[in-house]
C-alpha cells in the first residue's frame, strides 16, 4: 500500500470519528479514492469528498496532516 492511499484511509477515519464527536451525522465522508490521475508529477494522490451542509465546519474541526490539501467547492476534480 502506498504512503499516500494509507495517509487518506487515516483522514478519512480521522473525519468520520470528528463528525461523530461534532454530532454533524448530516456530513458524508465519501472515498478515499484515487484521483482520476492518481500519479501527478510523481505523486500518488488520492481524493476524499465530504458532502453536506456542515462540510466546512468538520474541515475546520479536523486537524489535515502535511501534505494533504484542501479544495473547498471544487471546480475541477480531474487535477
Amino acid at each position: 500500500m502506498t504512503a499516500a492511499k494509507q495517509a487518506a484511509r487515516e483522514l478519512a477515519a480521522r473525519l468520520h470519528r470528528r463528525r461523530r464527536q461534532l454530532g454533524l451525522g448530516g456530513v458524508d465522508v465519501l472515498g478515499p479514492a484515487p484521483a482520476f490521475f492518481a500519479r501527478l508529477r510523481g505523486r500518488y494522490r488520492w481524493h476524499l469528498f465530504l458532502r453536506g451542509a456542515d462540510a466546512l465546519e468538520l474541515v475546520r474541526h479536523t486537524p489535515i496532516p502535511l501534505g494533504c490539501e484542501v479544495d473547498v467547492d471544487p471546480l475541477d476534480v480531474l487535477t
